[in-house]
C-alpha cells in the first residue's frame, strides 16, 4: 500500500484487489471506495457460489453469493444460519418477544428496572420501530420516577437539577465529552 493525496479526503492509502473466485473484476484505488467496491462485488460474484465457499459447512448446501458473505440467511438442516466472514455457520437470533435479544427483568423502584428499560430502549432504536421507542421511553420515564420516589425526590426536583445541568453546559462552564 501507498499513500496518495485526494481532494478533500487527504492522504489515503491505495489498494488493489482482483477477485480470487471470478477472475473477472479488479479494483484500484483509495482504500475506502475499493473496499467498497470488493463488498458491492462480493454480493453478485458469479465465481464465489461456486467456490468451495459457496457450500455450507454443515449440510453441504449450496450457498448464493450474498448467503457466503453473510448478507442472507440460509435454510439448513440445523435451522437458518448466517454464514460469517470466516465463512462458518453462525445461528440466525430468534427475537425475543418485542425485543431482538434477551434483556434481564429488573425490579420496579431498583436501578435495574432503569436498566432494564434502557436496554429496551435501545433495542426499540436498533430496530427502527418509532412507536416502540415512544413506548420504551414512557417506560424508562417510569423506571426513573419510581427509583427517585424511593429516594424521597420528584419528579419536579429531577427536571429542576436537569435544567441546571443544562444552564451550566449551554453557558460553557462545563463542556460536553463528546
Amino acid at each position: 500500500m501507498s499513500k496518495v493525496y485526494f481532494y478533500g479526503y487527504g492522504y489515503r492509502d491505495t489498494k488493489s484487489w482482483s477477485c480470487p473466485y471470478c477472475k473477472m473484476f479488479a479494483a484500484g484505488g483509495m482504500d475506502l471506495s475499493v473496499d467498497e467496491s470488493v463488498n458491492k462485488h462480493l454480493l453478485e460474484c458469479p465465481g464465489l457460489a461456486k467456490s468451495d465457499q459457496g457450500k455450507c459447512t454443515v449440510c453441504g448446501g449450496g450457498l448464493t453469493a450474498r448467503q457466503v458473505v453473510g448478507l442472507t440467511a440460509h435454510r439448513c438442516n440445523n435451522g437458518w444460519v448466517f454464514i460469517n466472514h470466516s465463512f462458518k455457520p453462525t445461528p440466525v437470533p430468534e427475537p425475543v418477544g418485542y425485543h431482538t435479544r434477551e434483556i434481564a427483568r429488573g425490579k420496579f423502584g431498583e436501578v435495574s428496572k432503569i436498566r432494564e428499560e434502557l436496554e429496551e430502549l435501545e433495542d426499540a432504536e436498533k430496530q427502527g420501530v418509532r412507536i416502540m421507542v415512544m413506548v420504551e421511553l414512557g417506560d424508562l420515564y417510569g423506571a426513573i420516577r419510581g427509583f427517585a420516589e424511593k429516594q424521597g425526590f420528584t419528579m419536579n426536583e429531577l427536571e429542576k437539577m436537569a435544567d441546571v445541568s443544562k444552564r451550566v453546559f449551554e453557558s460553557g462552564y462545563r463542556k460536553s465529552r463528546d
